[in-house]
């Protein structure tokens, strides 16, 4: 009598094995796949990447790039990490082309030592330089907030009080670089920085003037929407009076949304040289008389008639009746003053 042998799918060895063998592999893919997003996840905190997920260059000794800010026709602006201090700066890296003067680096290098030992709460502050490959380029802090510009663009314009509460934190800004011998050079809305306290930083300080030892402005470096009428001429002289010229412009930029004079840039350059500006009357309506008089004063093409000097722009925004008067501060330390030699 034969006996017939019956194996169950299950207990077979092979079966077994086979079924073990799946297990293992499966989780070897696993392990393999976890390992491997690990992996990534690790490059991509030390090699950031843009929105196309390419990785952003690491030109800077000592500094993580995370963030490409802007681009523009000099150079380009980086959102960075400092490796040392464990904090976020901005570093403005000037294109090559920008820096074939054989004037300019000893000239960069000498603004930018400068520039890093002016301390003022309305100032963003300078905090580094150097050279990186053939461009060269300039930290300072980054603050968390957005800019005037930013502000305006979403919002048009801004009430009054408001308006005239930010000019005076940007003329405290500039008082302090005028008891240094400076000028800004580029007051305009995207160099005023509103942070999430409220308090107004006047940035890009990298292209500050010496007005002690007078040396021209580059033009590249001015907006002419803003810079003054003598911005313009041979001698491409400014001093602390155009940056009050360019804060009026401002001002009159946040109260009607728009600047005075548009168009061509040679267009705008013969506007303000030349052209009586609109009514302000007209172009806010309800903007009062004190204001009105204010940019009046603030956006004199006679420099003679034009408000003198940041110190006297304070009186004078101290009478507005739409602003609250300053609270002294007791504790507060005079600023220092710069050694220029």
């Amino acid at each position: 009598m034969s006996h017939t042998r019956s194996h169950s799918t299950e207990s077979s060895p092979i079966a077994v094995d086979a079924k073990r063998g799946t297990n293992i592999l499966a989780f070897t893919i696993e392990t393999i796949y976890n390992t491997l997003e690990a992996a990534m996840a690790r490059r991509a905190e030390k090699e950031p990447v843009d929105e196309n997920g390419t990785p952003l260059p690491q030109p800077f000794t000592g500094y993580l790039v995370t963030q490409k800010l802007h681009e523009g026709p000099h150079g380009i602006l980086w959102r960075a990490g400092e490796a040392v201090f464990d904090r976020d700066t901005v570093i403005r890296q000037l294109f090559p082309d920008m820096t074939q003067h054989e004037d300019i680096i000893p000239t960069f290098f000498g603004e930018a030592r400068t520039v890093a030992r002016l301390k003022h709460p309305n100032l963003v502050r300078g905090l580094d330089c150097g050279r990186a490959g053939d461009s060269l380029f300039f930290v300072c802090e980054f603050v968390p907030g957005e800019s005037l510009a930013a502000v305006l663009s979403v919002r048009g314009r801004l009430e009054e009080p408001r308006a005239l509460a930010i000019v005076r934190e940007i003329c405290q800004a500039l008082a302090y670089l005028d008891e240094q011998g400076m000028c800004h050079s580029a007051v305009k809305p995207s160099n005023c920085m509103l942070d999430r306290e409220g308090v107004v930083r006047l940035c890009d300080l990298g292209v500050c003037k010496d007005v002690l030892y007078p040396n021209p402005v580059k033009r590249h470096r001015l907006h002419p929407e803003y810079a003054a009428p003598e911005a313009f001429t041979e001698d491409d002289y400014l001093d602390i009076q155009s940056d009050l010229y360019s804060l009026g412009i401002t001002l009159w930029h946040m109260l009607t949304g728009n600047v005075p004079f548009r168009g061509m840039q040679e267009v705008v350059i013969r506007a303000h040289q030349e052209r009586d500006l609109p009514s302000i009357r007209e172009e806010a309506p309800g903007i009062s008389a004190a204001t009105a008089s204010l940019l009046s004063a603030l956006l004199a093409k006679d420099r003679s008639a034009r408000v003198g000097t940041p110190d006297e722009l304070m009186e004078l925004l101290a009478e507005h009746p739409l602003l609250p008067k300053l609270v002294p501060q007791p504790d507060a330390t005079p600023a220092p003053t710069i050694d220029h030699e």
